[in-house]
């Protein structure tokens, strides 16, 4: 497990491991392992679920927790049940949800919200978004990547 999530936070560029924080891995790991309920909130899709990683470390880690939680349950169940925390996608949100939600709502700011906060928000503009593109097919890990991938080259 601690090879998987060292490669995660390696291929997905947060570099948590790389720069120092080997504790907060650590405690994520404590944190799978003794829990009870891990594997069930994360075949459920628990949307707390990062959110709870991250408390589990001292915080610090959000972005790196979704992608665990994105990856882990895209490998162990083949589900899409989560959206990754990422720094483009939350300065970008406003943009796509009054694109695809309501023109009427400004966002202040998006950089702090919760996992659950973001998980809201990317949910409605998905609903939204496969129905005004007539793409119901449309996962939550394609729209995260759209919206990383079409901006990452661009400095927040």
């Amino acid at each position: 497990m601690l090879a998987l999530i060292r490669e995660i936070d390696r291929d997905n560029s947060t570099n948590v491991w790389r720069y120092g924080n080997k504790s907060k891995i650590e405690a994520v790991l404590d944190y799978i392992f003794k829990s009870s309920s891990f594997y069930g909130d994360l075949k459920s899709g628990r949307k707390k679920l990062p959110d709870i990683l991250n408390e589990s470390a001292g915080g610090g880690i959000l972005s790196l927790s979704s992608k665990i939680c994105k990856y882990l349950s895209e490998y162990e169940f083949c589900a899409d049940n989560f959206f990754i925390y990422d720094s483009y996608v939350r300065a970008l949100i406003g943009f796509y949800y009054d694109e695809y939600v309501s023109k009427t709502h400004h966002f202040t700011t998006t950089k702090n919200i919760t996992y659950e906060e973001l998980f809201d928000l990317l949910e409605q503009i998905l609903k939204n978004a496969r129905i005004k593109d007539s793409n119901p097919s449309l996962k939550r890990s394609e729209l995260d990547h759209l919206i990383w991938y079409c901006y990452k080259s661009f400095e927040l």
